[in-house]
């Protein structure tokens, strides 16, 4: 007969396998978390520049770099996922949710963007970091992993900044966010630091 501790101990080590099952899905496909990351990047440093250096002198908005961004990182996150998942295994259940996580994140940020479109981007900029932070520590505290949890306390601090400053700096502050909460834990969990 299975003792509590025998069936205890069973069960933290499925936890612990299924953790490491995760975290090699992330490492094998942490180029799509990393392709995210460089777009928001990318998108908040054009648009803070186009707006610093000359918005007047383009024939577009300066917030137009964010959709472009957006679409290119889909559409390459998607191609690379359908070639990536040519004969690959069944995705663990703790991606499949983390994935579902994610994608249901998109809700909150087009709402934000719509939000920054008609009532102002100093209120949308502050909600979509946090957004983007909440979903950074889910992701940390399901695998785990204590780098991605810490970043994304980081974001929020970020998120709490952007309150408080001028919506061109607020610019600055999702560049700073992005790059502690998905650039630096991205490139540590590809080259396994913790």
């Amino acid at each position: 007969m299975e003792s509590v501790q025998d069936r205890k101990a069973e069960i933290r080590a499925t936890e612990k396998a299924m953790i490491e099952e995760t975290i090699t899905y992330f490492r094998t496909h942490s180029f799509s978390y990393l392709i995210w990351g460089w777009a928001l990047f990318t998108a908040s440093v054009l648009h803070y520049a186009i707006l610093q250096f000359g918005d007047h002198q383009l024939p577009f908005n300066a917030s137009a770099v964010w959709p472009a961004s957006i679409i290119a990182a889909a559409l390459i996150s998607v191609l690379k996922t359908v070639k990536n998942e040519r004969g690959e295994s069944a995705t663990t259940y703790p991606a499949k949710t983390l994935s579902g996580i994610w994608k249901g994140f998109a809700g909150p940020v087009i709402i934000a963007l719509m939000m920054g479109s008609v009532l102002g981007w100093e209120i949308a900029f502050p909600f979509v970091i946090a957004s983007f932070g909440w979903g950074i520590i889910s992701t940390g505290v399901a695998i785990q992993y204590k780098t991605m949890v810490w970043a994304g306390i980081s974001v929020f601090i970020f998120a709490v900044l952007a309150m408080y400053v001028a919506p061109d700096n607020q610019l600055l502050m999702i560049t700073g966010a992005v790059t502690v909460g998905y650039l630096v834990p991205g490139y540590l969990m590809l080259y396994g630091k913790n």
